[in-house]
């Protein structure tokens, strides 16, 4: 742990909701607290449970509905890491916000050295 005297404990915890994720690009951010606070209720627990279970090594299998340390069901299959169901919902994002090419279409902007006529698509 950093502690630094004048702001106390400088070390950043995505569990507790002091990381970001994000694309500026895209134009979107969000941090574990956010996506909590939205799935608590359908994972039927508190937002404050549900957020350490979101980093590490936390899993969460379906059929039992209930979060392991352990990557496989008792079957040995595969379960999905609590993270990857947070990057799963950031793929349901707007169309825009997903272009393979985001340097095909950059976004309009006042600053613009491009003219009128060469930004127009076919």
């Amino acid at each position: 742990m950093y502690n630094e005297e004048a702001l106390g404990d400088c070390q950043v915890y995505p569990e507790a909701g002091t990381v970001a994720f994000g694309s500026g690009l895209h134009g979107w951010a969000f941090t574990l607290r956010q996506f909590a606070t939205r799935y608590a209720k359908k994972f039927g627990v508190s937002k404050d449970k549900l957020m350490p279970k979101l980093w590490g090594d936390n899993y969460f299998n379906p059929k039992t509905k209930k979060w392991s340390t352990k990557g496989q069901d008792a079957d040995g299959n595969q379960l999905e890491r609590g993270f990857n169901m947070v990057r799963s919902v950031s793929e349901t994002l707007p169309v825009q916000a997903r272009d393979p090419d985001p340097l095909a279409s950059p976004p309009r902007s006042s600053f613009s050295t491009r003219s009128s006529a060469s930004s127009t698509r076919s």
